[in-house]
């Protein structure tokens, strides 16, 4: 059974300043306004909930992979998780390093800013994983990203504790031997 609501989010950390954000608004928009009348005639309202990812608590809250994230009804709409190193001055460490944002593929072809197309399908029929029920986890990317300049990447102080699985964690940097750095 169809559910009779579509929630967008659309979760970024720098829509100003980064044109895979900005277009990935746009084209988010203008995506809602195509599927809006056939989502009607199915009886489908929708809510966009634009998320502005200021820090790593937040990002952790929100289960942040990767900026931009468009997901339906908790399913994120990219599918596989896909990067590539940003060149927008917005999305660098304090240090100046450039993080890595994501990359939408569609049709076999990949994109900075997903296509309309793509948008409007998955809009229809939300397709993707769903939000899993694992720890928060903060991605190495946006952790070094949300460090506050601290070039110590997973070990940066505000996200020491929580940026890697723990699996992953290989040497630990802090007094307590909660701070580690990631494989």
């Amino acid at each position: 059974m169809e559910s009779s609501h579509r929630h967008i989010e659309f979760l970024f950390i720098d829509r100003d300043g980064c044109g895979r954000c900005s277009g990935t608004e746009e084209h988010l928009l203008a995506a809602i306004d195509q599927a809006r009348e056939e989502l009607a005639t199915r009886g489908v309202t929708t809510s966009l909930e634009s998320v502005h990812v200021t820090d790593a608590q937040t990002a952790m809250e929100r289960r942040l992979i990767s900026s931009p994230t468009v997901r339906v009804n908790g399913r994120d709409i990219a599918g596989a998780l896909l990067e590539s190193q940003c060149e927008a001055d917005s999305c660098k460490c304090g240090d100046g390093t450039p993080i890595d944002c994501r990359v939408w593929e569609w049709k076999g072809r990949t994109y900075d800013v997903p296509p309309v197309e793509m948008l409007v399908a998955r809009i229809l029929e939300p397709t993707g994983p769903a939000l899993s029920e694992r720890d928060d986890v903060l991605p190495q990317n946006l952790a070094r990203y949300f460090s506050d300049g601290d070039d110590a990447g997973c070990c940066a102080p505000t996200v020491a504790a929580t940026c890697c699985a723990p699996a992953d964690k290989v040497a630990c940097c802090g007094d307590e031997g909660d701070a580690c750095s990631c494989k």
